[in-house]
């Protein structure tokens, strides 16, 4: 498909807007990421009027003229296709409000694609900004309280489901598992009822262009007593989990670390 020039650098799409740009460029299966779903459409008939009447409306903004999308839009979408690795973030607030973030990074260039509600905002920037906007799509917050605490990822999860959101539940049963009194206390300190949770993972291209998925994630979550990080290490059978106070700047870090070693 021809592309024409126009542009702006941010482009904001309905996620029907965003199907059918996808479809009509041919780029196969929407990005999982961005939890769009079926497409619409029922039938073959229904679907054809259903990107008809987008793409008179994409005419209508200058995203498209007759023949094909502009070229920032067609450019954007594609590098969301075909990248050398990509970021995917999901976030939750303490309403229910969720929020979707992808940011593929490919030939020096870089692209957003953040999901809020049935809105999608695209946005083309340099390659070595795509870290810290997609980080920066869940907010600033303050580093919690408290001290690292490290503790073996499957006493945290029993413990977890054992205390139920109850912070003094949580510490008596990791101390029951072993775990040191004080760094029990100290972790059920960084556990309050969440007001923003979510996590980061990645997907990226080896040497032969094979996709390739991160070992693990990175998850964090917000109290008020402000942010807090985790981080998964080990083997499987053996794996641990660092919970630590972080602003953006940490969680940026610990994000080109995992990038990093999702390459190779």
């Amino acid at each position: 498909m021809s592309t024409t020039s126009c542009p702006p650098t941010t482009i904001t799409l309905s996620t029907t807007e965003f199907d059918v740009c996808w479809d009509l460029l041919g780029l196969g299966e929407a990005p999982v990421g961005l939890n769009l779903g079926v497409s619409p459409g029922v039938t073959w008939e229904e679907r054809r009027r259903l990107i008809d009447q987008t793409h008179i409306e994409l005419i209508r903004r200058q995203l498209a003229d007759t023949i094909s999308l502009v070229t920032e839009l067609t450019e954007a979408l594609i590098l969301l296709r075909r990248h050398d690795w990509t970021i995917v973030g999901h976030t939750a607030t303490a309403t229910g409000r969720l929020r979707h973030t992808l940011g593929a990074v490919g030939r020096a260039m870089g692209v957003i694609a953040d999901r809020d509600g049935d809105q999608i905002t695209l946005r083309r920037l340099a390659d070595y900004r795509v870290v810290p906007e997609t980080v920066g799509a869940i907010g600033e917050v303050q580093a919690g309280t408290g001290e690292s605490v490290s503790v073996r990822a499957e006493d945290l999860l029993a413990a977890g489901r054992a205390a139920k959101g109850n912070p003094q539940v949580l510490a008596e049963v990791l101390i029951e598992s072993g775990v040191r009194a004080d760094e029990a206390r100290a972790l059920a300190g960084m556990s309050d009822t969440p007001r923003q949770q979510g996590q980061f993972t990645v997907l990226a291209a080896d040497r032969d262009g094979t996709p390739r998925h991160a070992s693990r994630s990175l998850s964090f979550h917000d109290t008020a007593k402000g942010r807090y990080l985790q981080v998964g290490k080990g083997r499987p059978g053996d794996r641990w989990i660092t919970v630590t106070p972080a602003d953006n700047t940490k969680i940026i870090g610990a994000l080109h670390e995992l990038i990093d070693e999702t390459r190779g």
